[in-house]
């Protein structure tokens, strides 16, 4: 990286991250595919989205865009990413502009892909930043795998220079890729792959009402239920 950092005090000191590399993963199904979203706050701070393919009590991050980009070039990449790793469900924080973002993603990801297969929900934080980090960093370094085979000046190699090089103590200027690891990790906790789930969102606006949604969207009652795994 150029400017050495001391591991001390360190959120997320490389050697203490599980890896794995792209080749491991051939031939192997995952359990399924979710995704996280942070959008980007201010002029600076970038866009950080992630794809996981869970694999028992594990998540392995296997795609990453993360920029500085505006969202008319965020947004269409998002639903692209969706629909190349074939990712069940992607959340984005709705905070900053997160809400409108992810109808945008959804919208382009049914254009793209008719058949309409995947979900993006947005989802609010209301609870201290710095502190949902720290609280989710020692599951982060037991069950999420981060790849060793990027190549350098990619978004993945941009993503990993920025999540190690984070301090739990003292200024950042960035904190979008430890912030977007949390959300995915605190995702991947809930999600239950272990019974199918059918996108039926005629019967669940019958069912539960039309409230806020709108050109299609999923009921909030549906979301939830499929994020729990029911049917």
């Amino acid at each position: 990286m150029q400017s050495p950092i001391e591991s001390k005090g360190l959120l997320y000191p490389i050697e203490e991250l599980k890896r794995f590399s792209m080749d491991e993963l051939v031939g192997k199904e995952p359990d399924g595919v979710i995704g996280f979203t942070d959008t980007a706050d201010k002029g600076t701070d970038f866009l950080c989205a992630l794809i996981g393919e869970k694999r028992g009590l594990n998540t392995y991050i296997t795609d990453v865009l993360m920029t500085q980009d505006g969202v008319e070039i965020t947004e269409p990449l998002v639903a692209q990413m969706i629909i190349d790793n074939k990712c069940s469900i992607m959340k984005v924080e709705a905070n900053n502009g997160g809400e409108s973002f992810s109808r945008n993603v959804r919208r382009l990801s049914r254009e793209a892909d008719p058949k309409d297969e995947y979900a993006v929900i947005a989802e609010q934080q209301t609870t201290n930043k710095e502190t949902r980090m720290l609280m989710s960093s020692g599951y982060v370094k037991q069950h999420l795998y981060f790849r060793k085979d990027y190549e350098p000046g990619s978004n993945y190699d941009t993503f990993m220079r920025y999540l190690t090089s984070y301090v739990k103590l003292g200024k950042n200027i960035h904190d979008d890729a430890p912030d977007a690891v949390t959300g995915l990790a605190n995702f991947t906790k809930v999600y239950n792959f272990e019974r199918p789930t059918v996108r039926q969102p005629d019967y669940f606006r019958d069912t539960y009402g039309d409230g806020e949604e709108s050109d299609g969207e999923l009921s909030e009652s549906y979301i939830y239920m499929k994020v729990a795994g029911c049917r």
